[in-house]
């Protein structure tokens, strides 16, 4: 084979190589072109059939029933939900009944009795009163905070509408506050001091809510009210009797005056028992009278064994009845006249000497009795 032959075999054969690479290229670029006509179509189908069902199934489980069907993750973006109302109980919480964002028709009707604890605020009981008085069947929104372990709650900021102004809502949250309904809580507890420091919306929440408490303390509304001028006017008195009674030197006069009372009735009793060891009958205060009355009788005295005083009550009894000396009394103006007169002691007296009854003659001796003051001295 000629060297020339063999040239023009390959310059066919490479001829013929690129018409084929030529025809390729044109049907591949033939190809692109047409999916990149059609391709952006496709993929928007595709992704909106994917966004549509992911929706329909966030829709059927977007209805929170209980405080656990909440995500963490709303915590801690503070997502707004929606809800209203169904009652307030006895902790001046709110049972909230959520209403989801997007509502389709089969999804069912089911209620939810979500706890909503209001954040930083501690209730006084006419700030419950105010709630329930308020709240119930309103529309609100609440901003989720943090969780409150101890009683099953969310700790939220809620606002609900004004009634003048349904396009407006108001901070229930500094509403409570502003009225004296409720003050800010104190920093002794703890889950309130950690969400201070954990949560930043929780902390600019209670820099409000120290404001609105500033602002009703001057006004002296609801728990700050102050006493009008004569009511703290006519309280001065009693507070300067408390002080008194709570000095140092008052303290002191009491535990001596208490010191001498306890010494005087001692000392009288002591006295008492002294007495009935000794047998003077005239010197006993029921006869203290008679011998004043009657001097003829001043030196009569009676002896009797173990200084038995009724026995010699009796025996000087016996003597004063032989005497005529009961015939005296009889006659005397006070056994007629007897409460008019002198005093009652004096009449009853005279009238156990007249009944001769010993033994009530001894219950009658009273000191209350005036000696110079007997039957028959005017």
């Amino acid at each position: 084979m000629t060297p020339v032959l063999l040239t023009q075999i390959k310059y066919a054969i490479h001829l013929r190589l690129h018409v084929f690479d030529d025809n390729t290229s044109v049907t591949v670029n033939n190809g692109a072109f047409s999916l990149d006509k059609h391709g952006p179509a496709v993929v928007r189908t595709i992704v909106a059939s994917i966004g549509l069902s992911g929706l329909y199934f966030f829709c059927r489980s977007i209805r929170l029933v209980r405080l656990n069907d909440i995500p963490d993750e709303f915590f801690k973006k503070h997502i707004r939900l929606r809800g209203i109302v169904s009652n307030v109980d006895w902790k001046g919480r709110l049972v909230v009944n959520h209403i989801p964002i997007v509502k389709l028709p089969f999804t069912g009707n089911q209620d939810s009795e979500l706890l909503i604890h209001l954040a930083a605020v501690n209730l006084e009981e006419s700030g419950i009163n105010w709630l329930r008085h308020n709240l119930p069947n309103n529309y609100i929104k609440f901003e989720l905070l943090c969780k409150n372990e101890i009683d099953n709650s969310a700790v939220c900021e809620v606002s609900v509408k004004y009634k003048t102004l349904p396009m407006m809502m108001k901070n229930v949250n500094r509403e409570i506050v502003r009225r004296g309904l409720g003050q800010v809580i104190d920093y002794t507890d703890n889950e309130h001091i950690k969400a201070l420091h954990m949560i930043p919306r929780y902390n600019r929440l209670v820099q409000n809510l120290l404001l609105s408490e500033s602002y009703a303390d001057k006004r002296g509304v609801g728990k700050w009210k102050r006493p009008k001028l004569v009511e703290a006017v006519s309280g001065y008195p009693s507070q300067i009797v408390d002080l008194v009674k709570n000095s140092n030197i008052f303290i002191f006069l009491q535990i001596c005056y208490n010191a001498g009372k306890e010494g005087a009735i001692l000392l009288k009793n002591l006295s008492q028992v002294e007495a009935e060891f000794k047998v003077h009958p005239f010197g006993h205060p029921l006869f203290r009278g008679i011998t004043r009355a009657h001097q003829r009788f001043i030196n009569k005295t009676v002896l009797v064994k173990d200084n038995n005083v009724e026995e010699a009550l009796k025996i000087l009894n016996k003597k004063l009845s032989q005497e005529k000396l009961l015939e005296i009394y009889r006659r005397t103006r006070y056994y007629e006249k007897p409460y008019q007169q002198r005093n009652q002691y004096s009449y009853e007296i005279c009238k156990a000497i007249y009944n001769e009854d010993m033994n009530r003659k001894i219950a009658l001796i009273s000191r209350k009795n005036r000696p110079d003051r007997w039957p028959g001295q005017y």
